[in-house]
Parts: structure tokens; sequence; C-alpha cells
């Protein structure tokens, strides 16, 4: 599963893992009870995360102040996206917070 983003399919709707959807209500920590996972996704910016490997992308959620890790996969309707798992951005370091936070202000991301 990685499909190339940069093509002309459609994007589709996207689907969670198990491990997504649990990490998503563990790391929301539920701060704003009406931020369901497909509103997340719509409100997510994408952005360059350095520690997604294996052709993940990160999509940053700020509300939330997690970042959404996501692979894509092709089908003859078009890219789906799934997100893999949910990673506080409080929980990481610093610096990595900086970098992710002023993508989602300035623009940024591949």
């Amino acid at each position: 599963m990685s499909a190339d983003v940069s093509t002309e399919s459609p994007m589709l709707e996207p689907e969670w893992t198990k491990h997504g959807r649990k990490m998503w209500h563990n790391e929301r920590r539920n701060d704003v009870p009406d931020r369901d996972r497909d509103r997340a996704w719509h409100e997510s910016v994408q952005v360059d995360y350095p520690s997604a490997y294996d052709g993940a992308r990160g999509r940053y959620h700020t509300d939330g102040d997690c970042v959404l890790i996501v692979k894509f996969d092709a089908t003859p309707r078009g890219i789906r996206p799934f997100v893999i798992t949910v990673l506080n951005l409080r929980d990481r370091p610093t610096e990595e917070q900086a970098y992710v936070r002023a993508q989602a202000q300035f623009g940024g991301g591949r």
C-alpha cells in the first residue's frame, strides 16, 4: 500500500485502520468532543513529517494538535487514503512540533 498521490486519480474518502481509530481516540483525549474522524480528515492539512516512513505522509489537525499518519492505495475508483496512526504532537520533540506547526501556518508539506 503506497500509491503515488501526485497522479490525476480522484482522492477518495479515507479509511481508518483499527489502530488509527484507537489512536484517534487515545491521542485526541477528547479535547473537542464534536471532532469526529471524518471531520478531522477534512480539517487537517498535508505536512512533511520526517518521522513518517515507507511511503506514509503526515496530515496535521490543528484543533487536535495531532498528526494523522496516512498511507495511500491506488484503486480502480481513485486513490484511497488509509489513516494508520495518530500522533499527539505535544508528545514529540520541540523541534518537530515547531516544524509541523510552521507548515500548517505558512504552507508547506509535500
